[in-house]
């Protein structure tokens, strides 16, 4: 939930043709496999509706499994340029920008099925992100859950 509204992936199109913009998408680093020892990353979005949300799951290395991680500052990218501990990124439907800050929330794992045949993760999330360029503006993600099977997602 973002601000006591529920957040559904939702797969869009594009103006132009092509392949859809999927809302729901798991990446992973290079050295994921087989012991989880690079980072994780899931975009839930609704690309459908005009006024839908993007977040951004972000755990830095997923070596320890299921657990739960603490969300850290989020200096607002992903990848190699990403911080080097977990986050969530906010991205509201007119653009503005929320970051998690230190302490703001967790991402819990509960299922970590990760082999070279079978990719499962589940588990919740919540956190308080800040817009960056007011950090007063101030918004709740709440009771979000997810449960991926890499081999049936749309990707």
């Amino acid at each position: 939930m973002v601000n006591g509204k529920v957040l559904i992936p939702k797969n869009g199109s594009q103006s132009i043709g092509g392949q859809p913009l999927y809302g729901l998408k798991e990446f992973f680093g290079n050295n994921f496999y087989p012991g989880m020892n690079d980072f994780w990353q899931l975009e839930i979005s609704n690309k459908k509706d005009s006024n839908g949300y993007s977040i951004f799951l972000w755990i830095n290395n997923m070596s320890a499994g299921t657990g739960n991680y603490i969300v850290n500052q989020s200096n607002g990218l992903l990848y190699e340029e990403g911080p080097n501990n977990n986050q969530m990124i906010l991205i509201s439907p007119d653009g503005k920008k929320y970051l998690s800050s230190s302490n703001s929330g967790n991402i819990l794992i509960s299922r970590a099925e990760v082999t070279s045949s079978t990719n499962i993760i589940s588990g919740t999330f919540s956190c308080k992100v800040y817009n960056i360029e007011n950090s007063s503006d101030i918004i709740n993600v709440t009771d979000g859950r997810f449960d991926i099977n890499y081999t049936t997602l749309n990707h």
